[in-house]
């Protein structure tokens, strides 16, 4: 992947980004926290610029871009709800 998709770089502003989602997660009940994966995507690119971004917070699966790809529906309520909930923190007054 090479100079297509550098690393994704943790950035502060980042950090205060994902502290904003942890707390909308931890009112849901939800356990959210950085992990690295080691993946490519366009948030790669994003951060590079200085822009604060996350990844990953689709729902929960495995198997990426394989035969066995796969999705785990029963984690779809609660990925919603956080994805809902953070554009909701996000852009609400505040």
């Amino acid at each position: 992947l090479g100079d297509r998709f550098p690393p994704m770089e943790r950035l502060p502003s980042t950090d205060a980004l994902l502290a904003r989602v942890v707390r909308v997660g931890a009112v849901l009940g939800l356990e959210v926290g950085a992990v690295a994966t080691g993946g490519a995507s366009d948030a790669n690119a994003i951060a590079t610029l200085g822009v604060p971004v996350l990844d990953g917070l689709g729902p929960i699966g495995g198997g990426m871009h394989a035969p066995d790809e796969h999705v785990d529906l029963a984690t779809l309520p609660d990925r919603v709800a956080l994805l809902a909930g953070a554009i909701l923190e996000l852009t609400g007054p505040g």
